[in-house]
This record gives C-alpha cells, sequence and structure tokens, in this order.
C-alpha cells in the first residue's frame, strides 16, 4: 500500500503536540540522568562500602546505569500520547470510509456569522484596515486559513468570538489561559509555519449574539452589550504568539511519527 500523506489543520495542531501521559523519552531520559548523579552522590557519602546499605546502591546504580543506556537509545524516538493516536485513528478512519466529520453547534454558528463584526469592532479599536483573510496555504503536511493576514507587520491575527458574557476573557490574563486550554497557541504557530512570519496574536471578542440563536429562556443581558461602554472594551488580546527556536524542526518531527502511526491504521483497515 503506498503512503498517503496525513495533512493536519492547524486549529489540529495542538492534538499532535500533546505529551504523553509520564512525559516523552527525552524528558524520562533527563530524569534518569537526575536520579542517576543523585544516587551516586548518596554513595560516595557512605564510608563503609562493605555494609548492605552500600551494597544496595551499587546494585541500584548498576540498574540505573543500565536503563540509562536504553533511554539514550530511544531519547529522540517520539511517543504519540493517547489523545493524538485516538485523533489519528478518526483520522484514518474518515479517509478510509470517505466521510468527513462536522462539528456544529450555535457557538460555531455565532462565530462565523459575527466574524466581520468583530472584525469591524477589532479596526476601530486599533485605528486599522483589516479584512477577512480569504487564502488557505498548505505546505503538504500542514493546512490553514487564518482570520486577518497583516502583510506589512508580517503578523498573523485570529479572530475569537465568545458565545456569552460570562465566556468573555476580559481581563488579559484570563484570554491568555484560555489560548492554551484551548489548543489556539499552535492553532497560531501552524500559521505562522505557512505563512513564515514571527508573531502572531488572539483577538477575543464580545458581540451581541443573534437573537434566531437564543430561546426565550436564555438569560440575554448576557448576549448583549452596554452601549454606554467603547466598543473596544469588548475586545481583549492575547500575548504575542511566536515560534521558539527549534520549536518548527520538533512539529514536523512529530508530524513524521503521526503519519507513520496513521499509515498503520490505514493498513489495519485495509487488511479487514
Amino acid at each position: 500500500m503506498q503512503k498517503v500523506p496525513l495533512i493536519i489543520r492547524c486549529s489540529s495542531l495542538h492534538k499532535l503536540m500533546g505529551n504523553p501521559t509520564g512525559g516523552t523519552n527525552l524528558v524520562k531520559y533527563e530524569k534518569a540522568v537526575l536520579k542517576l548523579e543523585e544516587e551516586r552522590e548518596k554513595y560516595a557519602k557512605i564510608k563503609n562500602k562493605e555494609t548492605d546499605t552500600a551494597n544496595k546502591k551499587n546494585k541500584l546504580i548498576i540498574d540505573l546505569g543500565k536503563e540509562l543506556i536504553e533511554l539514550n537509545r530511544n531519547k529522540n524516538v517520539v511517543i504519540l500520547s493517547q489523545t493524538c493516536k485516538t485523533w489519528i485513528k478518526d483520522s484514518a478512519k474518515e479517509y478510509f470510509y470517505g466521510y468527513k466529520s462536522e462539528i456544529t453547534g450555535k457557538m460555531l454558528d455565532k462565530g462565523h456569522i459575527n466574524e466581520d463584526t468583530a472584525i469591524l469592532r477589532l479596526n476601530y479599536k486599533l485605528g486599522t484596515n483589516f479584512s477577512k483573510n480569504e487564502v488557505r496555504k498548505e505546505n503538504g503536511w500542514l493546512t490553514g486559513e487564518c482570520d486577518i493576514d497583516h502583510k506589512e507587520a508580517k503578523t498573523i491575527r485570529d479572530i475569537k468570538n465568545a458565545w456569552s458574557m460570562e465566556t468573555f476573557p476580559a481581563f488579559e490574563e484570563d484570554v491568555n489561559k484560555k489560548v492554551k486550554e484551548a489548543g489556539y497557541d499552535y492553532q497560531q504557530k501552524g500559521y505562522l509555519i505557512l505563512w513564515k512570519y514571527e508573531r502572531a496574536f488572539i483577538d477575543y471578542c464580545f458581540t451581541p449574539t443573534p437573537e434566531d440563536l437564543l430561546s426565550s429562556y436564555d438569560n440575554m443581558s448576557i448576549h448583549t452589550i452596554n452601549e454606554d461602554l467603547d466598543a473596544g472594551k469588548y475586545i481583549t488580546t492575547s500575548e504575542e504568539i511566536t515560534l521558539e527556536e527549534g520549536e518548527e524542526k520538533e512539529i514536523k518531527n512529530k508530524h513524521k511519527y503521526a503519519e507513520l502511526y496513521f499509515n498503520e491504521c490505514l493498513a489495519e483497515l485495509n487488511a479487514k
């Protein structure tokens, strides 16, 4: 069976980059190095090396040394997290059976409906003239379409629309926390790779929720704005998101192992 490329959407990149329970092989290796050093120091402090305590400590050091040799051999081998494997299996299943899953819901609908309004409000706050980017980029393993391509500043800006005032992160600390929890930081890093830019920001906005998305049971006060407040007060911008040194290489390396697993899943389905 010919290898099938795994092309990842920037919005799914965080699923690839999650670390397995217990840490990566490199983390395990580094912990083992520290443990061996600690045990050697403890052994060196034992005056009588003929005691049972000294013998047990010496045996532990020998065993740790053997373990370290094995860990060193595999420290650069990527272990995919269970979350990542589940996502890859779902992707393989979609590819094999020829269907496409879609996430739907009122919150997503609001984001699409109010996207242009949010960009207009961001322009008002920043004094800019941004418009929605319509260009999708792909490099053979990654694909994405950012919201705003600020070419002059080589900057990506992504708009997120809060469902209600209760879910709107009004403080910078909260927006940064929300960005990491949702994996939006890796989404932006994906855009930075595709556009070859250096920085990105997420602008979290609150705009009035369209009435047709609400029912008579909804609390209307959390879906409207206070007209006495400046529109810019309903936008919170994240800290600058960048690609750290070596991070693109790390992402590409992890993708290599994900693609191998993706094809293993396809092979299993083909063999049924």
